[in-house]
């Protein structure tokens, strides 16, 4: 399946979902400053959820981590649109579906069915 994994997650207002990253500058707590860092897209989603560790798989093979290492660096590499399996896309979906809740998870999982972007 051709996927566009730059596709951007947007929130339920239907704006785009941002990772948070430090500004540089402290709180008078000497906490970093969070901002909006770049947009938040299906390419990070995916990558985070195979990298993820799941407390229901603390017995997982180093084999089955191996795997999820390589389809992260697969899509990280990937140019778009990237090619996935089927097996490819149910297990990225399985593990989005632990990782995130339903905003993206919802987004992610539509995108990855399809093969097209919810927000082009």
């Amino acid at each position: 399946m051709r996927l566009l994994m730059r596709s951007i997650m947007v929130g339920m207002d239907d704006k785009p979902i941002c990772d948070k990253v430090p500004s540089g500058e402290k709180n008078l707590m000497g906490q970093d400053i969070l901002v909006d860092g770049p947009p938040f897209t299906l390419r990070m989603v995916c990558q985070n959820a195979l990298v993820a560790v799941y407390q229901d798989e603390q017995q997982l093979s180093g084999e089955d981590k191996l795997t999820r290492w390589e389809l992260a660096v697969k899509i990280k590499k990937a140019v778009d649109p990237c090619e996935l399996t089927t097996e490819e896309v149910v297990l990225v979906k399985k593990l989005i579906g632990k990782a995130y809740g339903p905003v993206i998870s919802g987004q992610a999982w539509e995108m990855l069915e399809s093969g097209i972007t919810l927000n082009s």
